[in-house]
């Protein structure tokens, strides 16, 4: 059970590899998202918004480049991984300390 996100990740690495280009920036952020949940708070600061932003970046670059339904349906998968991203870090700095252990 320990190694199931993690072998998610990998299958979604491989799968990717195999998509048309206009899925990839969904399977860069789900990517991201993934790798919160197997590897926490160093993933989470570091390659999170990483992820998100190149994830963005090139949503935003098909959007203009072909413009089409699916195209912006993916650049708004993106926009709202971003937004929720930034939830993320807006609850975390404003959660009050914990309680001192007695």
């Amino acid at each position: 059970m320990d190694y199931l996100i993690p072998v998610c990740l990998g299958l979604l690495g491989l799968l990717a590899i195999f998509v048309p280009n206009w899925q990839l920036p969904v399977f860069i952020v789900v990517g991201g998202w993934l790798g919160v949940l197997a590897w926490g708070w160093l993933w989470l600061m570091i390659f999170l918004p990483l992820l998100n932003g190149v994830g963005l970046a090139y949503a935003l670059w098909l959007m203009f480049k072909r413009p089409s339904l699916a195209s912006r349906l993916v650049a708004a998968f993106s926009v709202i991984s971003v937004i929720l991203m930034l939830a993320l870090y807006y609850a975390f700095l404003t959660m009050p300390p914990f309680p001192p252990q007695r």
